[in-house]
């Protein structure tokens, strides 16, 4: 018996070393490369016998975690949902509030004032406020009675995008004359400095009405360069052709490394060396999908470039290769279509036909959509080059959806429950390939990529406020909303500003002295990317901008926004010289609106001491769109507006 049982033991023994010679020795596993261990019968492998290492096989392997992003945007989803839930409640809350109190005639006090007011609590003949699914309930059903009842007149506020679309229609030089301008847009701004200009109506019901408003508005614009304004015509293009032509070898390798270093380490849509090696092994002569992606990377880079080849086009520089890029839209999706469509939109977002922007992002989430890069997997599963890229080119699209809609004053094309993709992994591109330890960031090295994510997170809000801030007004008519629920909506979106700006991590904190420059400018754009979203959220209640009065200080804390920005470019302009950062162009002209808004307020009110010296902070912003205008042609255009909207309100000019 006991001989039978050496035996089987001895058997197991032989077995079980059978088992670990099947796979590479430690050493190898490492270094990841082949190992001939288990054909040299119990010897050394040729590799270590080569590196003179001990050829073990002691190692076990080791499952990596979740991603720690993973997680976070679980949580992060959970909370964004019960928010979701809880505001929907409050709607409905106040709906059946106002609903109880006016059909039985009481003096109860509104849900709001409750909240606001603990002790309006003892009140014995408060309504009875219904469970969230009931609230819920009651949401679905107002809004399902109003989709059927008949149209109602619209309300004032809703009129006046119009009117300022109609307005701007004569402002264009060529045939193009349809584009929409919302609520959301600059020309809400331009409109309402206009109308308090020293000769102007500062009535806004009786300044946005007529064609004598409208032929008044286009006969203020004066001093025009028509080369900004005027809008080519590009239907004819090169778009089509099987053979484009590509920068001489010299020149495209500098293109490559201004795109790479002026635009992917803030919109990270490539992944540089998988890039790189594309280019180096010619893919863009097989590749007609590489092929288009190279030539937008061209196109984008060439407005940085001072080399001749390309300086010497002016606003032109960049549309030989974007004219050539293959446009596949009726072909089956791949990345290389969505890489297309985002970086398009980029080169637009600040070229001769901005509204165009909108339109190729709206194109690219939906390809995205096609492919399924909207949802997050059923398991976890190791990080890939293809699936992070996937990723990254999703969330730039998110990013450029939300800024068109809200410089355009659109809609969105996604909402934030119509996807659950996690966040790129905040790691830099050098350590995706790393042999022993892949797509880990060193424990001491902050990633570049922390900025994209921490702007996503800000995005969030900027997307969560568009339609609860810039919709038609029949929405509050539907669930009788009154100014309370505004008010409270303020705090609460003021609220989530405040707790994300208290999350920016330290590299990334405004800081004028800090010395890392790519940390320091992507500080720049953060932060005058909360300062456009703390202008977004409170424009809407600015006296100017409504026919309904409000008690908000709303002017007061866009103004300050508003110099806070002109503050953080002029620092980043005085420190660097004049180079270019178009990436902020958009919103540092809406703050330049907004403080001719305060100084003109302030000078018919009586009530600003020295407009002169506010007017420091408007220069400081038409000084950072001035750097622009040589090769991004709307920022010539919004130049022209800033320095337009001070000459007839008689300020001084930089």
């Amino acid at each position: 018996m006991t001989s039978s049982n050496d035996e089987e033991s001895a058997q197991e023994l032989h077995r079980g070393k059978k088992r670990r010679l099947q796979r590479a020795c430690d050493g190898c596993r490492r270094r990841k490369i082949g190992c001939d261990g288990s054909q040299r019968s119990g010897e050394k492998c040729t590799p270590c016998i080569e590196t003179n290492l001990d050829c073990t096989y002691v190692a076990t392997s080791v499952k990596r975690p979740p991603p720690k992003g993973y997680l976070d945007l679980a949580t992060r989803l959970e909370t964004s949902e019960a928010l979701v839930r809880q505001l929907r409640a409050q709607l409905a809350q106040a709906h059946l509030a106002s609903s109880s109190s006016s059909s039985s005639n009481s003096n109860a006090p509104s849900p709001y004032a409750s909240a606001s007011h603990p002790e309006a609590h003892t009140t014995t003949d408060a309504p009875q406020l219904p469970d969230v699914p009931t609230a819920a309930l009651c949401v679905m059903r107002a809004t399902l009675q109003s989709l059927t009842a008949p149209p109602t007149s619209p309300h004032p506020d809703d009129l006046l995008d119009l009117e300022i679309t109609k307005k701007f229609e004569n402002l264009s030089v060529t045939e193009q004359k349809n584009s929409f301008f919302g609520k959301s847009s600059g020309g809400a701004l331009v409109n309402a400095v206009l109308d308090l200009k020293p000769d102007g109506n500062s009535d806004p019901k009786a300044s946005a009405s007529g064609e004598d408003s409208r032929r008044r508005f286009a006969g203020t614009w004066t001093s025009r360069r028509l080369r900004y304004w005027t809008w080519k015509n590009r239907g004819e293009s090169k778009r089509y052709q099987h053979s484009p032509t590509f920068p001489a070898d010299d020149l495209m390798t500098d293109l490559i490394e201004l795109y790479f270093t002026r635009e992917n380490i803030y919109l990270p849509v490539l992944h540089r060396p998988t890039f790189e090696r594309g280019v180096a092994e010619r893919l863009h002569l097989i590749d007609t999908g590489f092929a288009g992606t190279l030539l937008l990377v061209c196109a984008i880079a060439s407005r940085w470039s001072t080399d001749p080849r390309v300086a010497d086009a002016g606003l032109e520089c960049g549309w030989e290769w974007f004219d050539q890029a293959p446009n596949r839209l009726l072909s089956q999706s791949t990345l290389y279509d969505l890489q297309h469509y985002c970086l398009a939109a980029q080169f637009l977002k600040t070229a001769s036909m901005p509204q165009t922007w909108w339109t190729l992002v709206g194109v690219g989430l939906r390809l995205a959509q096609d492919l399924g890069v909207h949802r997050s997997k059923a398991r976890v599963e190791a990080p890939t080059v293809d699936r992070e890229l996937h990723k990254r080119v999703f969330w730039v699209l998110v990013y450029l959806d939300r800024m068109a809609s809200s410089v355009l004053g659109r809609t969105c094309s996604v909402r934030y429950f119509d996807y659950d993709i996690d966040l790129p992994l905040q790691v830099d591109d050098e350590y995706w390939d790393n042999h022993t330890h892949p797509f880990q960031q060193p424990a001491q090295t902050p990633s570049r990529i922390v900025f994209f994510n921490t702007l996503m997170r800000l995005s969030h809000i900027l997307g969560f406020s568009l339609p609860l801030l810039y919709s038609l007004k029949k929405v509050r008519t539907t669930l009788s909303l009154d100014d309370a629920w505004e008010v409270q909506a303020i705090a609460e979106l003021d609220s989530a500003l405040n707790s994300w700006r208290d999350q920016i991590p330290d590299h990334l904190r405004w800081d004028p002295m800090r010395e890392d420059p790519v940390f320091f400018n992507q500080s720049v754009m953060l932060h005058c990317a909360y300062y456009h979203l703390q202008i977004m959220i409170h424009r809407p209640f600015i006296p100017m901008l409504r026919h309904a009065p409000t008690a908000l200080p709303s002017l007061t804390i866009c103004t300050t926004a508003a110099r806070a920005c002109a503050n953080v470019v002029d620092i980043q302009r005085r420190r660097q010289g004049d180079i270019a950062r178009p990436l902020n162009v958009h919103v540092v002209f809406t703050a330049g609106v907004l403080l001719l808004l305060n100084i003109l307020s302030g000078k018919r009110s009586g009530l600003l001491p020295d407009p002169t010296r506010e007017m420091t902070h408007v220069h400081k912003c038409m000084e950072s769109v001035r750097l622009c205008e040589s090769r991004w042609q709307s920022a010539g255009v919004l130049w022209d507006i800033l320095a337009e909207l001070a000459s007839v309100a008689q300020l001084p000019l930089p």
